[in-house]
């Protein structure tokens, strides 16, 4: 189905790159590296501000979007102040001292109808969760990302009666083609990496 192709594009492209380069593997994307063993959302403000600092003076455009994984969405939108009060809240809430405005309905992946630091934000479960030394760690990506280029081929379907005739069966197919980079700019896109970004922990 179009949908299980879709799936399959999405494991791809074009984050962390499985069948071409993906934003991770590509050389010259900036790099912002997050070194804390005690993560919090001021903390986090800071390396994101840095990661949006790094493309504007070097491409001279400001990033638009901000890619990180579900756990690490799900924990921002968990956080609390100082008297209890949760800073990001439903907008059905009406935001008031609100670090973002938290979307009404569960998202699993993809945009979560929000923004968070000035940018668009989406959870994504493909990013990495298994990297640094105690394979622990994922990563967050903020780029301006239409300096990306992504081709892609119609969706083509066909049906094989041939080889699986001598069972009285059908072969379907479902496949395209497709070709990513983010070579030309790749100063477009910062990763933000290190063990401020281990595996959360949600209060209890």
């Amino acid at each position: 189905t179009t949908e299980i192709y879709t799936l399959s594009l999405h494991d791809a492209l074009p984050i962390c790159g499985v069948d071409v380069v993906g934003i991770l593997n590509t050389a010259g994307v900036n790099v912002v590296s997050w070194t804390t063993a005690s993560p919090t959302l001021q903390g986090l403000y800071g390396q994101l501000g840095q990661a949006k600092a790094d493309i504007e003076t070097t491409l001279f455009e400001a990033p638009e979007d901000l890619f990180m994984t579900p756990t690490y969405w799900e924990w921002l939108s968990s956080q609390f102040d100082m008297v209890g009060r949760p800073l990001v809240v439903p907008s059905y809430q009406g935001p008031f001292n609100a670090a973002a405005i938290g979307t009404d309905g569960p998202v699993v992946q993809g945009a979560v109808g929000r923004r968070f630091a000035g940018l668009n934000t989406f959870s994504d479960a493909n990013l990495p969760q298994a990297l640094g030394v105690g394979t622990n760690q994922s990563v967050m990506i903020v780029g301006k990302f239409d300096e990306n280029y992504l081709f892609e081929s119609p969706v083509i379907t066909r049906a094989l009666p041939q080889t699986y005739g001598n069972q009285l069966a059908v072969l379907l197919q479902i496949y395209g083609y497709i070709a990513f980079t983010a070579a030309r700019y790749p100063n477009a896109n910062t990763v933000v990496t290190g063990t401020g970004l281990l595996t959360p922990v949600f209060a209890s």
